[in-house]
């Protein structure tokens, strides 16, 4: 009657595990983790694209102005080349020249890079808050299923002790409609006492497969609950 659930009773360790079943099965909980991953990716992507972008423009200005070709007043053209010899001939003002063009594009990385930075970066924040409201949202649904399972448990719980009181008393009236029956064969007792008798096992009876259909009905919903996915695929 359990199926593939791992277990059934309201001790800890099993409710616990009847829980843990249900997140790991439940098909919107998955839509959703499934969802946050990819932001999650996208966001990830982004963030090193944006942080590539802010880099390069530190170094374009430097290589936009060391790889052209300039003519010099004596008519000599200088390159890249000569760029790097005056490393070594005139460092001070290599550098010097070197931070009057990264200047700008070093201002712009301490605040955020250039309007298409800063833009891309907000966008980034953007889905950061989106995901971070999506995990709450998950937190909760999580939150609702577990109680559900609880819930679930203990009216299972309750319907399988009155199953179990009134399989009893049922089991007890059989015993003395037996009785009464041997004395009523014997020519002991009347007909209205055995029918009286016999109209009260079938009320037991009756008792008896509700308090069954009750209990069955208890466990098929904590199946759904615990495997909703697995059961969704069955039925496809």
């Amino acid at each position: 009657m359990l199926g593939k659930l791992p277990c059934l009773s309201v001790d800890e360790e099993c409710v616990a595990k009847l829980q843990a079943l249900a997140i790991k099965n439940n098909a919107t909980l998955k839509a959703v983790d499934q969802r946050i991953e990819a932001v999650d990716g996208q966001i990830k992507t982004a963030t090193a694209a944006n942080k590539k972008s802010i880099d390069a423009g530190l170094i374009a200005p430097i290589l936009q102005s060391w790889l052209q070709i300039q003519a010099q007043p004596t008519g000599e053209k200088t390159g890249i080349l000569n760029k790097l010899g005056s490393l070594f001939s005139s460092p001070l003002g290599t550098v010097n020249e070197i931070f009057s063009l990264i200047g700008i594009p070093l201002f712009n990385r301490a605040t955020g890079g250039d309007n298409a930075s800063q833009q891309r970066t907000i966008a980034i924040a953007d889905l950061e808050v989106k995901v971070a409201a999506a995990k709450q949202e998950r937190a909760k649904m999580a939150g609702i299923l577990t109680s559900q399972i609880n819930l679930s448990v203990l009216a299972w719980d309750v319907s399988a002790r009155d199953y179990q009181i009134s399989s009893e008393i049922a089991r007890r009236e059989s015993t003395k409609l037996k009785i009464i029956e041997i004395g009523y064969r014997l020519g002991r007792g009347d007909t209205v006492q055995y029918m009286g008798q016999l109209s009260a096992f079938d009320g037991k009876k009756a008792d008896t497969f509700r308090s069954w259909s009750k209990m069955r009905s208890q466990i098929a919903r904590l199946k759904l609950l615990c495997l909703d996915s697995q059961i969704q695929e069955a039925e496809e």
